[in-house]
């Protein structure tokens, strides 16, 4: 039900968006905290959904040590309008984590840095430090990879 609720969610935002939609793959990240990790993931979403809020959703697979989770997550991103060669966002999100046979919510805040490189294609930094409310630990982890826009 949950997965259902996220594909809705996100479906309705790029129905609505006014911005251009963009796909972020093959990004990587390194986890600090608590073990040092891999994940390979994909990201959609889409600018200006509701005034200047833009709306992301993103499905990940964590390869740890032990074995691997899967994470599904929706970010709401409000555009910070500080420099105009630079594109800088902060945004909270929600995730829902599956491990094997236990789930759990996660509580996301990221700030994210674009460096626009050619056209439609963009490099991305993301620091997010999220929460875990059934494991009661949070982690920081730096997400970056290219953005690439489609319209």
């Amino acid at each position: 039900m949950k997965r259902i609720l996220v594909l809705f969610l996100l479906s309705l935002g790029m129905a609505l968006a006014q911005g251009r939609l963009y796909g972020e793959a093959l990004g990587g990240s390194l986890t600090l905290s608590p073990s040092l990790a891999a994940l390979a993931g994909l990201r959609v979403g889409a600018e200006e959904v509701v005034g200047p809020l833009g709306l992301r959703g993103d499905a990940t697979v964590l390869i740890l040590g032990g074995g691997s989770l899967v994470t599904l997550a929706v970010d709401a991103l409000y555009p910070l309008n500080l420099d105009p060669n630079l594109k800088l966002d902060v945004g909270l999100g929600l995730g829902v984590i599956v491990l094997s046979a236990a789930t759990d919510v996660q509580l996301r805040a990221l700030a994210g840095f674009e460096f626009p490189l050619q056209g439609n294609l963009a490099l991305r930094a993301e620091p997010t430090l999220a929460y875990s409310f059934s494991a009661q630990q949070a982690s920081l982890s730096v997400l970056f990879g290219p953005r690439l826009y489609f319209r």
